[in-house]
């Protein structure tokens, strides 16, 4: 397949004494007639065996099981074939997708791409929206340059087949479209063609992107607060050294949770197994955001029992529940640390320390 030069975003730039950061790389997929044909040609029924390594992400017919992960189901062929083939180039930065995609063909990431296109989609009724949300999906505003949602992704976000490669956002979980637009106002995610979502989301604030998820998926999703951009790749990134002033939940004397040893064993394993889904700073990304009001509305004030037996059960997607992978108390040592959980002179276990509730906030 013929890849062009002509849609990249942009040149790199020369730098003086010191050498700068490298541009990250765009997109070189082109909706050429090769491309376009290939894609038109594809077998679903050869894309049906391709995706059963996909199914724990991604549902057994394209629909997700957690909110994190997208519903493939029912998006347009070009879509997925364009983002399979931006995860295989490096253009879309994640480790678990290229991992995946790696050593497929062109062929085969059109066979996926055919196979999830014929999938039905999730149904759900778009949520309610405000005034303003109502003028940003059908008008778009001027003052801002910010062109209606509906004009690349039409009414209701149900597709727009007059322009290749445009996704369907009607019935798309909502945390991942937070997720997607905040990747794009930070610049962690950049391979739209011609900077398009980056130039539009970077002028969202936290409170539209928020409604703009909830409006599309149907569910109610809260304002956050920007999170930290991750790096490029975040797998290869150590996590970051918490910081000082982060408030710290009230807790007697003495009582803390883990040892400062404890959670240094952890920042490792936790950079190899589950940064590149949640992000080098805990931060989300495919996976949720393990730090911040994310964190505590989930676990704040449960026993510490769920927190550990759910990620043990769930975690790493490579290997969930396995005795020898590096889902360990260490690493939820390491997340107790970054998300203000005071240390003591006493390890975490998984027996004393089952029965506790954790902080609140």
């Amino acid at each position: 397949m013929k890849l062009a030069s002509a849609l990249l975003l942009g040149f790199l730039g020369f730098a003086g004494a010191h050498a700068a950061e490298p541009a990250p790389r765009t997109s070189g997929v082109a909706w050429d007639l090769a491309t376009v044909e290939l894609v038109r040609t594809a077998s679903a029924e050869r894309g049906k065996a391709l995706h059963a390594p996909c199914a724990g992400c991604h549902g057994v017919a394209g629909i997700s099981p957690t909110s994190e992960f997208p519903d493939l189901a029912g998006q347009p062929a070009l879509y997925v074939f364009k983002q399979l083939q931006d995860f295989k180039s490096g253009a879309r930065p994640n480790a678990i997708m290229s991992e995946f995609v790696t050593n497929l063909s062109d062929r085969a990431l059109a066979d996926l791409a055919a196979y999830y296109a014929i999938q039905k989609p999730a149904t759900a009724a778009l949520g309610p929206v405000s005034d303003a949300t109502t003028m940003l999906v059908r008008i778009g505003d001027g003052g801002r340059m910010i062109v209606a949602c509906e004009y690349c992704h039409g009414a209701g976000g149900t597709g727009n087949t007059g322009m290749y490669g445009m996704p369907t956002l009607r019935g798309q979980k909502g945390a991942y479209l937070q997720q997607t637009l905040e990747a794009f106002r930070a610049g962690t995610r950049h391979n739209d063609i011609y900077g398009v979502m980056r130039n539009i989301a970077r002028k969202l604030s936290a409170r539209e992107i928020a409604q703009l998820a909830s409006y599309y998926s149907g569910t109610a999703v809260a304002p956050r607060e920007p999170s930290v951009p991750s790096p490029a790749s975040a797998a290869a990134a150590h996590p970051a050294a918490p910081t000082s002033a982060a408030p710290r939940p009230t807790l007697a004397p003495g009582a803390g949770w883990y040892t400062d040893a404890q959670a240094a064993r952890g920042a490792p394993l936790y950079a190899q197994s589950c940064a590149a889904c949640h992000g080098a700073n805990l931060e989300g990304g495919m996976g949720p955001r393990l730090v911040g009001s994310p964190f505590w509305q989930a676990w704040g004030g449960k026993p510490f029992d769920r927190l550990w037996r759910e990620t043990h059960a769930k975690m790493p997607l490579t290997a969930p529940g396995s005795q020898s992978a590096p889902v360990s108390l260490d690493v939820l040592a390491f997340i107790l640390q970054r998300n203000g959980v005071p240390a003591g002179t006493s390890a975490l276990t998984d027996d004393a320390d089952l029965a506790r509730a954790l902080p609140t906030r």
